[in-house]
């Protein structure tokens, strides 16, 4: 029962804070892949130890 509490506690602080949010408004986004290797074999290819990443730019308020 002490489980449950708490667990519907944190969710509805969650929640709570999630709604009191302003919404933000991205200007720009985008993404880009960075390192990584090339390894070939029988015409096959793997593309890997890469980090892909996805970025957003939010507007800045004044």
């Amino acid at each position: 029962m002490k489980k449950f509490l708490a667990t519907l506690t944190a969710a509805s602080l969650i929640c709570g804070t999630a709604f009191a949010m302003k919404p933000v408004t991205i200007v720009n986004q985008g993404s880009f892949m960075a390192g990584g290797t090339i390894a070939s074999e029988d015409g096959k290819t793997l593309h890997g130890d890469h980090a892909y990443v996805f970025y957003q730019i939010p507007k800045k308020y004044s």
